[in-house]
């Protein structure tokens, strides 16, 4: 009946001004539909086209913005996982960098215990050279003592000999 639509389209147009003004635009969407539906039924077409045009608009807002909702969100996926691929890559330069560092340090000291290895080798060939020189100093004197006491028993040898001969 008339009656029905007048209170149905007073209410349809509460639940419009009241969902509008709390931003529930599904809801307000929803309200013009029935409008719309409302105004076919007591042939007000003029009218119908306006709210359809209205219901139209909110449900393309709806779909704007659940697109731009998931545009964001997978925007915001892809600039997390960047991000994540950004850490791993310098966790991954850190390791390496660190790795580097570390076969740095362990080629300086094998070089260090080598170059170690080198002096006291060294060292030890000047020490066992300097014991060498004085033991062949040694040698050298006992063998010139030797040739002296060899000379002066072959002296002492003659002399003998030539006593010896005198007495025979």
């Amino acid at each position: 009946t008339n009656k029905d639509y007048s209170s149905a389209y007073r209410y349809f147009n509460e639940a419009v001004e009241i969902s509008r003004r709390i931003g529930m635009v599904e809801i307000t969407m929803l309200a013009y539909g029935h409008l719309t539906d409302v105004d076919v039924a007591t042939g007000n077409y003029k009218r119908a086209l306006e709210h359809f045009k209205l219901h139209k608009a909110c449900s393309d807002s709806i779909y704007t913005t659940e697109n731009q909702n998931s545009i964001n969100e997978m925007e915001a996926k892809y600039q997390a996982e960047k991000k994540q691929q950004e850490i791993e890559i310098l966790n991954q330069e850190k390791a390496l960098e660190s790795m580097k560092n570390r076969v740095l340090v362990g080629g300086v000291i094998l070089l260090l215990l080598f170059l170690g290895a080198v002096f006291v080798a060294l060292i030890s060939r000047i020490r066992d050279n300097k014991l060498l020189t004085s033991k062949n100093a040694e040698i050298q004197h006992q063998h010139e003592e030797i040739q002296l006491q060899a000379t002066r028993l072959a002296a002492a040898n003659h002399e003998i000999t030539l006593q010896k001969d005198l007495i025979e």
